[in-house]
């Protein structure tokens, strides 16, 4: 990857970029969660598929999205991006982490909000 000018901090405008793991996101061809808890209700969008019980993340998983996070939020920074947000809310990955709702492990990822978070 080239390395960039610094031109996006020349200006007076700033240039971000957003990363995230919404929780439709799949593994193998299925959904991703801290724990297999399948989701009641209807889908938002009619995809006409239920919902289906999530892959649990191992904790060699879970360290691997903590790498790649890292590496795509590096990437950005050397293209020349001011800054990174890795969005986490309303469903997403990071968020079903946080929720005692969603987050059923007794590994060190569940428990109490400390080891959640």
């Amino acid at each position: 990857m080239e390395k960039s000018d610094g031109s996006c901090s020349q200006k007076k405008d700033t240039y971000t970029v957003k990363y995230g793991i919404p929780g439709v996101q799949v593994k193998n061809g299925k959904r991703i969660a801290p724990s297999p808890l399948k989701s009641v209700g209807a889908p938002v969008f009619n995809v006409g598929e239920p919902y289906t019980v999530p892959y649990e993340l191992t904790q060699s998983d879970i360290k691997q999205v903590i790498r790649d996070w890292t590496k795509a939020a590096e990437n950005a920074m050397e293209a020349g991006f001011d800054g990174v947000e890795i969005h986490q809310a309303n469903g997403y990955l990071g968020d079903t982490f946080l929720l005692d709702s969603s987050n059923k492990r007794t590994d060190k990822y569940g428990g109490s909000i400390e080891t959640r978070a």
